[in-house]
């Protein structure tokens, strides 16, 4: 038995431990290039606490070594850790560095960093704000995940990806801008960030990955851009502040369970490119009153794409050329009443998009009071009147 004890606490103690190669001034370091004479830090046995500031160098054993790197899970479950300086030196923070660091308040990222590693910041509830250098590429993934106290974030055009899981569960975030450079948001990207009312989409994210809004209650407002082309299984589902939706014409998919329970969504536009939409997309939006289809085809609609919304109390406007096509069509044809864009729908004008010239360069607007500057074909508010543009 106590030779089993022993053996489970030398265990323990490599575990744990996990040797240095040199300590100095308090800080642990790995030697990463004997030729190069750089270093990393890395774990010291939760022995980091309070405000740690890391050299630039650091000399052991009549050698300078340059400090590159915040190694693998350096500073894990470093409870006591309130701040840390990383120097201009470091190019890359690796996977959970921070990892549950609870007490860490501040950490300043320089410019020199060009990879954050997956997990890097994972349960760091006190931290607040955080600036990510321009450096940076990727946000990956659960870098940020579960960092409750997280007020503000700022991502670089330097980014180009956000990663699965980059800030759920973040309930402190209350907007969030995301740059025109970043292509991809990741699957549950922003899972259950309870408190976000705001988002702007950058121009040139293509893929709103599953769940990547999931819970975000406090959204009112998203402009979905014309760059996007998917939105993912239960991408917006249970964003109950959302109130209406404008769906652009890029889009050809919409995910299952994609906007599901968004209980304030009174009205949806659904693009024209849209082919499919996915079972349970619009599942309980019970406020909802107009859909606005401009698909020509009606498009392949999942089993109970609408369940749980009074369809016979609400309004589909679809093009007049394709009115037969829905009204036979289920679920399209258990709208209570089935018009055509233009009858009955506040619409007065039509226009093509090089017709949007003879309005003499007018101030467009998308339905959700967004400014747009090349309106495609949709449904847009020009001087203060619904306009088609085909």
């Amino acid at each position: 038995m106590k030779k089993l004890l022993f053996s489970l606490f030398l265990l323990l103690t490599v575990v744990v431990g996990r040797a240095a190669d040199f300590e100095v001034g308090g800080i642990y370091y790995n030697i990463t290039s004997a030729e190069e004479l750089s270093v990393e830090v890395t774990r010291g046995g939760y022995a980091y606490s309070g405000a740690v500031v890391i050299p630039e160098s650091v000399t052991y054993d009549d050698n300078t070594y340059r400090v590159t790197a915040i190694g693998k899970e350096a500073f894990y479950g470093c409870y006591c850790l309130t701040s840390v300086t990383i120097p201009n030196s470091v190019t890359a923070i690796g996977e959970g560095a921070f990892f549950s660091c609870e007490g860490l308040t501040s950490v300043i990222i320089p410019h020199s960093v060009a990879t954050i590693g997956d997990n890097a910041f994972y349960l760091c509830c006190s931290l607040t704000s955080v600036t990510i250098p321009n450096s940076v590429t990727r946000i990956s993934g659960h870098a940020f995940y579960r960092c409750g106290g997280l007020t503000s974030v700022t991502i670089p055009d330097s980014v180009t990806e956000i990663g699965d899981d980059a800030f759920a569960y973040c309930y402190g975030l209350t907007s969030v801008t995301i740059p025109h450079s970043v292509t991809t948001i990741g699957d549950n990207a922003f899972f259950y960030c309870s408190n976000l009312a705001s988002i702007t989409l950058g121009n040139s994210v293509t893929t709103i990955g599953y769940r990547a809004f999931y819970r975000c209650g406090g959204l009112t407002s998203v402009t979905i851009p014309h760059s996007v082309t998917e939105i993912g299984k239960g991408a917006f589902y249970e964003c109950n502040g959302l109130t209406s939706i404008s769906i652009p014409n890029s889009v050809v998919g919409i995910g299952d369970e994609a906007f599901a329970y968004c209980s304030g969504l009174t009205s949806i536009t659904i693009g024209n490119s849209v082919t499919i939409i996915g079972s349970f997309a619009f599942n309980s939006c019970i406020a909802l009153k107009d859909v606005y289809c401009l698909a020509e085809t009606v498009p392949n609609t999942g089993s109970y794409a609408f369940n749980g919304v009074k369809q016979s109390s609400a309004t589909l406007h679809v093009p007049a050329a394709s009115s037969e096509a829905y009204s036979v069509t289920k679920p399209w044809s258990v709208f209570g009443q089935i018009v055509t864009i233009g009858e009955g729908d506040g619409i007065e004008q039509l226009a093509s998009e090089e017709g949007t010239a003879s309005f003499k360069n007018p101030t467009v607007y998308d339905l959700g009071g967004t400014r747009v500057s090349n309106p495609r074909k949709g449904i847009y508010v020009i001087r203060g009147r619904k306009t088609v543009v085909k």
